[in-house]
Order: C-alpha cells, then structure tokens, then sequence
C-alpha cells in the first residue's frame, strides 16, 4: 500500500518530466534542442499537464520540483520509462532561473540516478 501512496505521489511529476523531454528531445538527432529547465519552461509545463489531471501540481516553488523525486529511495522507478529508454537522467541546476537539465547516461550506466551523491 505505501509504494502506491509513494508512486501516486511522483505520478504528476513523471508525466510533467516526460513532457518536457518531448518538448525538447529529437530521437532521429538522439539530442535535445534545450536540455536546461527553466522556472518559466517547467510552470508552464505543470499548468498544461494539470489540464484534466485528478492531482494537480503547484507552481509555486519550482526550484525544488526535482529535489523530492531525487531524494526518494525510488527514484530509478519512479523516473519515466520513456526516458530511461532513452539513457536520459537529470541533474539540478541552480541560478538564473534554472532548474534542472536533461544529461545523458554515463557510459556503463544502467539507471538514471546510480550515485545517490551525484543528483
């Protein structure tokens, strides 16, 4: 029941993550037009993922968006298949109004988050 409840907690999140990495991503080029995140980029991507969606996400505090689903044991789980299929991971960014940027897999890396040191 709790990994439910905890997988149900970072469900918005993942469909947020995965539609910036649409936005962005081109899989014939295998590369991103932009792999940093903006505050403006990520609310307005959590405005459109909360359009129909039963849990909605606030914009009030985007620069800790990816600091919970980092810090939980789970993190490889709960990151989107889309983006693991794509050796995709994420590293927090800070300043001038960055907030993450999308990194590729580490050569000998098979999760998104291997070091829990390194997020």
């Amino acid at each position: 029941m709790a990994e439910s409840l905890q997988s149900d907690k970072f469900k918005p999140k993942s469909r947020v993550i995965e539609d910036l990495f649409d936005q962005r991503f081109d899989p014939t080029l295998g590369d991103f037009s932009d792999p940093i995140i903006t505050s403006d980029a990520l609310k307005a991507a959590i405005v459109k993922c909360n359009e129909g969606a039963a849990k909605k996400l606030s914009t009030d505090n985007p620069a800790n968006f990816l600091k919970d689903l980092l810090r939980s044991p789970r993190r490889n789980q709960l990151w989107p298949q889309k983006l693991k299929d794509a050796r995709v991971s994420a590293r927090q960014k800070y300043r001038n109004k960055r907030v993450f940027a999308f990194v590729p897999y580490e050569e000998g890396q098979d999760e998104p988050f291997p070091d829990p040191f390194v997020l």
